[in-house]
């Protein structure tokens, strides 16, 4: 059943919807970055692996500027011009948002190359990049890393709403 919210105009979302909101867009960028790393272990096919870890990684970087200031980032993410799945973006939001160190030029490389792939949607769709390109030859490790450090920070700035503690109550696998 598909519920529709009918309003006479935008909804008005209080401050704990808007905690659940990113709560529930953190829960799931870290069960797309926990397949990535169970089809990893499994055997599965790099290129979806790949997939899986940049959209986990897009949907936890969406979930953290979402905590920061909801009312500012939510119609960035709704503007596919200001970050779409731009890993890059992102990324670069949340460092100068959370006041984080820059990333170091191993992981920057990395993700630059990922989200060329990402963004193009070359890691989801088969094309002659799956011929020409061995998945495996494609660098991921500090991105990785990277990805487990923010479900971290996003358990601590993203409170669970039902609770006073940081978000505890989901499975994931930390990385690295």
């Amino acid at each position: 059943m598909i519920v529709k919210a009918t309003t006479a105009g935008p909804m008005q979302l209080s401050q704990h919807a808007k905690t659940m909101i990113a709560q529930a867009m953190l829960v799931r960028g870290s069960n797309f970055l926990a397949a990535a790393i169970l089809l990893k272990k499994h055997g599965g096919y790099q290129y979806v692996v790949l997939h899986l870890l940049c959209q986990g990684l897009e949907i936890i970087q969406k979930a953290l500027l979402l905590s920061y200031d909801y009312g500012r980032f939510i119609k960035k993410l709704r503007d596919r011009s200001e970050l779409g799945h731009d890993l890059l973006k992102g990324a670069n939001a949340i460092v100068a948002c959370y006041r984080l160190r820059p990333m170091k030029p191993e992981l920057e490389n990395e993700l630059k190359m990922l989200n060329g792939y990402y963004a193009d949607h070359l890691l989801r769709y088969a094309s002659a990049v799956d011929i020409l390109i061995d998945a495996r030859s494609i660098p991921y490790d500090h991105v990785l890393r990277r990805a487990a450090s923010l479900v971290r920070l996003g358990r601590r700035k993203t409170p669970s709403p039902n609770s006073e503690s940081s978000v505890s109550q989901q499975p994931t696998q930390d990385s690295g």
